[in-house]
């Protein structure tokens, strides 16, 4: 496609803005060929050309990005933008090469959150298992992002069910988040924690939902809305940025 051979070639417009409309560009074409230019990007000076970069590399859900990607963030300042770009991306690509780097991020104030994030958007063993311990956290917001992660990947009864459980009944663990977790569980399962009465449909009103239309990718299970500058900017179910 001459298209994508012009748009690649524009990578290298000395014009920052252009580089940014080239990268759009290719996300929305979906074209193999484009994977290893963008992640020549990577090595862009213009700090918003990175954030388009790492936005787009998430999109391409392709293999070829993780370690690099990985490299990338390891190699960056952590208060940069663009690395909870870079983090999040690691996320939606999914692949489980990225947990364990993901998992270490957690030790890092600065990268905490995006990586808990992007824990919750990759639901193996390991990463069920981290998120647990952020889920213990005092702080209210890496709670409920542990939350959004576990929510759906933990049955009533299972063996992670059991572990949450635990958390609640234990006086120096429990969190709201977690008593949270372990409501909305039992919710599913038609389960009242008193045993006495069935719960409504309506969940628990902790955290209202913002009043974007969210949209849902039955592909990748990615909630997201869009912008005003016309971008998919992702989100979880009650539409709050991720």
């Amino acid at each position: 496609m001459a298209e994508v051979e012009a748009l690649i070639e524009s990578l290298e417009d000395e014009d920052p803005s252009i580089r940014i409309r080239s990268i759009r560009k290719l996300v929305r074409l979906n074209d193999e060929r484009a994977v290893l230019p963008l992640l020549g990007m990577l090595s862009d000076p213009d700090e918003e050309v990175l954030e388009y970069t790492c936005r787009a590399l998430g999109k391409t859900r392709d293999e070829r990005v993780v370690l690099p990607l990985i490299k990338f963030i390891d190699t960056s300042k952590s208060n940069e933008e663009y690395i909870d770009i870079a983090i999040l991306a690691l996320g939606r690509i999914g692949d489980e090469r990225a947990i364990e780097p993901l998992i270490e991020m957690l030790k890092d104030s600065e990268r905490r959150l995006c990586s808990a994030k992007a824990l919750g958007r990759i639901r193996t063993e390991k990463s069920i298992e981290a998120l647990i311990e952020v889920l213990q956290s005092e702080s209210a917001e890496e709670g409920n992002i542990a939350v959004s992660g576990l929510y759906g990947s933990i049955k009533h009864g299972d063996e992670y069910y059991q572990k949450v459980l635990e958390i609640c009944s234990d006086v120096e663990r429990c969190t709201s988040a977690s008593r949270y977790l372990l409501d909305l569980i039992n919710r599913n399962a038609g389960i009242h924690p008193d045993g006495s009465v069935v719960f409504s449909e309506a969940p628990p009103t902790i955290i209202e939902p913002t009043e974007r239309e969210v949209f849902y990718d039955p592909e990748s299970h990615d909630y997201f809305y869009i912008d005003g500058d016309g971008n998919e900017v992702d989100c979880d179910m009650l539409g709050r940025d991720l």
